[in-house]
């Protein structure tokens, strides 16, 4: 396996597209560690707690994006029939292509982290977070990135054609995100709100609070919340969102460990699917 898996770095550190999304990742970085307007204000504190983990809302496309492309070219080069004519079993082609496409959407977090650093901190930049949890934020959003990856080779190792697999991450990557940013929606409707009142005469006269049909609670609630912890996309949208300034309500460290085990076994589930699935695929 080692021998697949230093024959993929070759091949990864020749490829134009893992530039490109390094270049990516680099601007991206230093853009979101750069201060806006109001940050540059008399007397204004720039806190670049959420800005240092938005990776993780754009690593599911990004994921898609590299492993859909550097996987599919396998097929279509021939790649993969030639490990196997050599004799590299299915079991190692798809464990070795796993390592190196991890490695590489890894880097794309490295740099992203150290670009914002290296943007934000000589402006004035700060944390708010506690050390130890940003630290464990920061793991979170490699575990994110992890989960993505996991799906996206599962789905590179199962279509044969480049476009397809393409495009099949792609919409397997925006399905994702539209699902999490449907149930966040649903989870963040109010128990109940308020009524205006008005009289006769169309003037106000009283408030009324009633019920939110909208609001989702019992079983139904605890399923939502559950779905959102488990998706990657669904930690991505709660880690930036408990990011922003003034609004850091996960204090407790065991939240996180949760939440990087649940990205865990995501990511264990579809290799196992996808190890299955590839022993059985006819490789043409």
């Amino acid at each position: 396996m080692s021998r697949l898996i230093n024959a993929g770095f070759a091949r990864l550190f020749k490829n134009k597209v893992f530039y490109g999304i390094v270049i990516f990742s680099a601007v991206f970085g230093i853009l979101q560690g750069t201060p806006g307007a109001l940050d540059k204000m008399d007397g204004a504190t720039f806190y670049i707690d959420s800005q240092f983990i938005s990776f993780a809302i754009v690593s599911g496309v990004i994921s898609a994006c590299f492993t859909g492309l550097f996987l599919g070219t396998e097929y279509s080069d021939g790649t993969v029939r030639n490990k196997l004519i050599v004799g590299h079993g299915r079991l190692d082609i798809y464990i070795s292509n796993l390592a190196v496409c991890c490695a590489a959407n890894l880097i794309f977090i490295a740099v992203y982290y150290i670009s914002v650093l290296i943007a934000a901190l000589p402006q004035g930049g700060k944390f708010m977070t506690d050390g130890k949890i940003l630290v464990l934020y920061a793991i979170c959003g490699v575990m994110i990135s992890v989960a993505f990856t996991a799906v996206m080779v599962f789905l590179g190792s199962a279509i044969g054609s480049r476009s397809r697999c393409v495009v099949a991450c792609f919409i397997l990557a925006i399905g994702l995100a539209f699902a999490s940013a449907y149930i966040n929606g649903r989870l963040q409707e109010p128990e109940t709100y308020d009524r205006y009142i008005t009289d006769a005469n169309g003037e106000f006269s009283a408030v009324e609070t009633v019920p939110n049909p909208g609001y989702v609670e019992g079983a139904a609630r605890k399923a939502m919340e559950t779905s959102l912890e488990i998706l990657p996309s669904g930690q991505a949208t709660i880690l930036v969102s408990t990011l922003s300034v003034g609004d850091t309500p996960v204090e407790e460290a065991d939240v996180l460990y949760k939440w990087m085990g649940y990205s865990a076994l995501f990511a264990a589930v579809f290799t196992a699917i996808g190890i299955g699935v590839f022993r059985r695929k006819d490789i043409k």
